[in-house]
């Protein structure tokens, strides 16, 4: 029996001088609860999304409202100019 290959279409053209597709990173909200402790309240695809979404949950919850990103294992600052 032959070898099997199992693609994704999204992987079509790879290293055929063409992009892969990078999925959105998937980022954490937490909601501090003191000046050592947080909650985590739900995660969120994309940044844009992720800033949209705390300033949603600050003005009907109001609190100091944090972002996780997993991929460097880091809170991070989502709305400063780099970000």
């Amino acid at each position: 029996m032959g070898e099997r290959n199992i693609g994704h279409p999204a992987w079509a053209g790879f290293g055929q001088g063409r992009c892969a597709v990078q999925p959105e990173a998937t980022y954490d909200i937490f909601r501090k609860t003191s000046d050592k402790d947080a909650t985590w309240v739900e995660s969120v695809t994309g940044l844009e999304h992720a800033k949209k979404r705390m300033l949603r949950l600050a003005s009907t919850t109001p609190g100091a409202y944090l972002l996780y990103d997993p991929r460097i294992a880091a809170f991070i600052e989502p709305f400063a100019e780099s970000a």
